[in-house]
């Protein structure tokens, strides 16, 4: 059974990493990603107009990483 499991494991981790396409670089921003179906970039952030969604992601300095905890 664990044997299963771990092969399960190891083809889906295969099956994703050959899928991932490459991360894309909103303007302004230092943060790539692949972003979901239908976000596209929009200023700094992935909006999806259709669905009314928005994907922002920010980069905090550790200062103030420790300030919102």
């Amino acid at each position: 059974m664990i044997l299963r499991l771990a092969l399960l494991a190891a083809a889906s981790i295969l099956l994703v990493s050959g899928s991932l396409g490459e991360p894309v670089y909103p303007p302004g921003s230092r943060i790539g990603l692949e972003p979901p179906p239908g976000m596209v970039p929009s200023g700094t952030c992935f909006t999806d107009r259709a669905r009314g969604a928005m994907l922002m992601v920010t980069e905090l300095s550790a200062q103030s990483y420790a300030r919102v905890m």
